[in-house]
Formats: C-alpha cells, structure tokens, sequence
C-alpha cells in the first residue's frame, strides 16, 4: 500500500479552508486603539490612539497553524493501520 492509499486530504476545521483566521485581537481590522488619559492643570483628558496590530502585524488574519495556510490536512482513513506494507 503508498500512503495515499492510507489517508485523505480533508478541509482544515480549524479555518474552514481558508488557511487563516480573523484575528481575535483586531476583529480582522489590522489595527487596534488604545485609550490615552492625562490629567492636566485639573482637566481629565482622554485621547485615543490607532496602531498597528502586533498580533497579526495589520493583515487582520492570523495564519492557521493547523493546516500551515494550506486549508487542506492529511488524516489517517478509518481503518487504516497507519503501517506501510513495504512487500
């Protein structure tokens, strides 16, 4: 038996295929803000600033780890051994 007789190539589940995922931290914008406070001569201020995200690096994807951005895995048939017959 090859080892395409043994295993199939299926649909990453992690990033339904894609091969990435929507960044958590970002929501798949690229960029984050981050609140900003000063106190000064008795005023409170608040100020955002916008930044690149350091968690996808401003793609807003994250690439799948699973799959390797491939979106295609290899898994093992029912069934099989998981042995080659090497005779």
């Amino acid at each position: 038996m090859e080892d395409r007789d043994m295993t199939q190539v299926q649909t990453c589940g992690i990033c339904d295929g894609k091969g990435y995922y929507r960044c958590p931290i970002c929501h798949g914008k690229g960029s984050t803000r981050k609140e900003t406070h000063s106190l000064s001569q008795s005023v409170f201020n608040a100020d955002q600033e916008t930044g690149v995200c350091h968690s996808c690096e401003g793609t807003g994807k994250i690439l799948c780890k699973i799959c390797g951005g491939a979106g295609k895995i290899m898994i093992e048939k029912p069934g099989s051994t998981g042995f080659k017959n090497f005779i």
